[in-house]
């Protein structure tokens, strides 16, 4: 079920997404005098066509939900006749084709703005950066951080959400070697402390690069009480149901979900007798957690999930909302900073600061999409905007193939006043074709990398 939630949400965020783009290019084009003669969401085999009119431009959804494409009319020069290249593609000026090109990262780019735009007006819901753990000896002991501070910046930025904090911790270290926390304490005094990041910590992993630093989120004790069980996994065969309350493990009282997930974790394919309370009855289970490989590591998992109480984190979330005249400034803000945070993050993997284990395909990005759409169609849309401006960063790449590939060759044709000649725009599209081709096949390997991980 999760799988299934899963690809409906890729599929919808995607097709969301290649509609916005290809419709910047669709209108833009048809804005110039352009005649389009399709525009496709998907490749490959048609499932809908439809054309409104005899002369009007054919719609279709296909098959495969990975892109889209607008088929314009006279796209090749030597194929159109005198009287009809005043609707050609090929035909127009110089800056009507650097307009229709440019239209669609534009587009992607502005729906990003408005989706942070309705996130801001409707309210986001963090949780407040309070420090939890920090492991002795790391790079957060020596900076002198301490659990329960709660971080209000970092490098004079305020933040109030781990959201905020992560951001600006990858945007720091791409260029700097410390980073300036502000922290206050239980207490409510502030001091500044400068955390150093060595050669040793590098942008391997995203997911954990805040424990990599030596710190992680304070989370308050959680009862052990089962929340989701997933279909076919080990929780589910030895009988265990959602509010199941676990109370021993083995004849040990088991106190929070922490320690719980641990002695399971510790336990692969080794039988442990459980006394757990369903309703107002005890009774007793017998699980057998299962061996899964975790980076090198043997642990066991049973496929369940915690239950938090509604009222748990009341202390912890923090509710950021402004107005619609604010929010506007706020949205161009958060756009800029993503916009500018991505492409640095691409300029240092092609410099090898950055890991390239950092690519994701279409599997996590699937999986973030079905995270995203069960959280709520605010967190949707925070996903939307953020892969929006993915997709509009990747589209302006100057790579042939790419949009960002047609205006180089613009650019050319600017520089030298003639356009780029067929054969070398053949090449160039061969070469694109085959770096695109690299970087999937890269994105395809670490999506299943982590997924045996």
């Amino acid at each position: 079920m999760v799988v299934i939630e899963s690809i409906l949400s890729f599929i919808i965020a995607i097709s969301i997404l290649v509609t916005i783009h290809e419709f910047g290019h669709f209108i833009v084009a048809k804005a110039v005098g352009v005649k389009v003669l399709r525009f496709s969401i998907g490749f490959g085999q048609p499932l809908w066509r439809k054309r409104f009119s005899p002369e009007g431009t054919e719609f279709q959804v296909a098959l495969l939900p990975l892109g889209g494409y607008v088929k314009m009319y006279g796209e090749q020069v030597d194929a159109v006749p005198e009287e009809a290249r005043q609707y050609s593609f090929a035909h127009k000026s110089l800056p009507a084709r650097v307009a229709v090109v440019s239209a669609g990262p534009l587009f992607n780019f502005m729906f990003a703005i408005v989706a942070y735009w309705c996130v801001f007006v409707a309210g986001v819901v963090g949780m407040k950066p309070i420090i939890g753990e920090v492991l002795p000896g790391s790079a957060a002991a020596e900076a002198g951080m301490t659990p329960q501070d709660q971080i209000v910046a970092v490098s004079e930025n305020e933040v109030v959400t781990w959201e905020q904090v992560f951001t600006l911790i990858v945007d720091e270290m791409l260029d700097a070697h410390q980073i300036q926390f502000t922290l206050q304490s239980e207490e409510g005094e502030r001091r500044t402390v400068e955390l150093q990041v060595g050669e040793q910590i590098k942008l391997d992993s995203m997911d954990k690069l805040i424990t990599t630093l030596g710190f992680a989120p304070y989370m308050p004790p959680i009862e052990p009480r089962l929340g989701t069980i997933l279909p076919d996994g080990a929780a589910e065969q030895a009988g265990l149901m959602t509010n199941d309350l676990i109370l021993s493990v083995n004849g040990v009282t088991i106190h929070s979900w922490s320690e719980w997930v641990e002695l399971i974790r510790q336990s692969p394919e080794q039988p442990m007798t459980l006394v757990v309370l369903r309703g107002q009855q005890q009774m007793q289970l017998l699980v057998t957690p299962r061996l899964t490989m975790e980076e090198g590591e043997a642990v066991g998992k049973i496929g369940a999930g915690v239950q938090l109480p509604k009222s748990l984190n009341a202390d912890l979330l923090v509710k950021t909302q402004f107005s619609p005249v604010i929010a506007v400034a706020k949205s161009l803000e958060k756009t800029w900073e993503m916009t500018s945070l991505t492409i640095r993050l691409m300029l240092k993997m092609v410099m090898g600061e950055v890991s390239v284990k950092n690519l994701s395909g279409p599997v996590s990005i699937a999986q973030y999409a079905g995270y995203s759409a069960a959280d709520g169609i605010l967190s949707f849309m925070s996903f939307l905007a953020i892969v929006s401006i993915s997709l509009g960063v990747l589209n302006l790449l100057p790579v042939p193939i790419l949009d960002g590939g047609h205006l180089l060759y613009y650019g050319i044709e600017f520089v030298t006043g003639r356009p780029i000649s067929p054969r070398m725009q053949a090449i160039g599209f061969q070469i694109g074709i085959t770096l695109l081709l690299f970087v999937t096949l890269l994105a395809f390997y670490n999506d299943i990398m982590r997924l045996f991980k």
